[in-house]
């Protein structure tokens, strides 16, 4: 991810130019806006912002020498809102910045890799974890779990990395006993190395992970408490008008991405504003999905632009569709709006006279 070359967007063509090509030509260029739609480039909103900022914030900070404690960033919150997506980002641009900062191979001639990524499992248990750490650096993955903890962790000493990020942590259970022996060994690493381990997950009050199971006064609820600092990452929200214009400007910047022969600017940001509010309930893995599958039925069509007809034809994950009628409902009562608030005209000052 962070050393490939960054997908190419299909250049733009009109009507004329897209009847002009071949069956072949058209079948490939299809094609590759299929994929380029469904791969979207990440876009930096205001919430985004200030996530990294926090974050960067505790990596910085997480210099320590010796088994000292670090912090752990925590990304908390329910599904869909792009929680995942953001922390490859974080990661992702933290490797580029450290090997343009400090060179592509470390004093030792070994390959630099400052962040390295795991996405845990239903079943994750302490050796599936070590086993994915050593996958990632292409490592062996024989042998038991203290085998391979040895070969993960001498690859993170010698490619100097500094930051992991442990997703889909929710699936471990503070209230199971081989899930707090995966969690106590995550913790020992960020003790004895220079790494800052951050999480990525679901709910994780309801699985004990703040408080290790026990209530927060009790001692190792303290512990665990004073070493994760949540980090939230919302929905959309139309409360304000700061908020419903952070909505416009992210359907302008996906509007700048579509390759559509009849899209123009305004198509979604102002004409489809609220209708793709009221259709995704601002979750971005809804916004996602219905984008992706909006802009192939308007290929596929020959309509070559998203309306709100086209995209009442696009169903997407359930969650959304049952939150669309409430949401048309508070809509049409004034209770929510999308519009932006009116901009005030500036005072005038007497006329001038001759």
């Amino acid at each position: 991810m962070a050393e490939g070359l960054a997908r190419q967007q299909p250049p733009p063509l009109t009507l004329e130019e897209i009847a002009a090509l071949s069956r072949r030509e058209r079948l490939i260029y299809d094609d590759q806006r299929s994929v380029w739609h469904a791969n979207l480039r990440f876009i930096r909103t205001r919430q985004v912002q200030e996530l990294f900022r926090r974050i960067r914030l505790i990596v910085a900070s997480n210099r320590q020498d010796g088994y000292k404690v670090r912090t752990s960033p925590v990304i908390n919150g329910v599904g869909g809102l792009g929680k995942t997506t953001a922390a490859q980002q974080f990661g992702l641009e933290h490797f580029r910045d450290s090997v343009l900062k400090y060179g592509p191979r470390t004093s030792h001639g070994h390959l630099r890799v400052p962040s390295a990524y795991l996405c845990l499992t239903g079943t994750a248990t302490l050796r599936d974890v070590n086993e994915r750490l050593c996958q990632f650096y292409e490592l062996a993955t024989s042998g038991n779990a203290n085998q391979l903890s040895s070969r993960a962790l001498d690859a993170v000493k010698k490619c100097q990395t500094n930051l992991i990020i442990v997703d889909d942590i929710h699936f471990l259970d503070m209230h199971r006993r081989d899930d707090r022996v995966v969690i106590n060994h995550l913790k020992s690493l960020a003790n004895t190395y220079p790494v800052t381990f951050m999480y990525v997950g679901v709910d994780l009050d309801g699985r004990g992970l703040f408080d290790e199971g026990d209530d927060i006064t009790g001692r190792a609820g303290s512990q665990q408490a004073r070493r994760w600092s949540r980090l939230e990452l919302g929905k959309f929200e139309l409360s304000t008008g700061d908020e419903r214009q952070d909505w416009r400007s992210l359907l302008l910047a996906l509007e700048q991405q579509l390759v559509l022969a009849n899209a123009s600017r305004g198509m979604l940001a102002d004409e489809l504003r609220e209708y793709v509010y009221t259709r995704t309930t601002g979750h971005f893995a809804s916004l996602s999905s219905l984008i992706a599958q909006g802009c192939q039925a308007a290929i596929d069509s020959g309509i070559e632009r998203l309306t709100e007809e086209l995209l009442n034809t696009v169903t997407i994950d359930d969650g959304a569709e049952k939150s669309r009628a409430l949401l048309q409902q508070q809509f049409a009562e004034g209770l929510i709006s999308a519009e932006l608030p009116r901009q005030k005209k500036p005072l005038r000052g007497p006329a001038k006279r001759d």
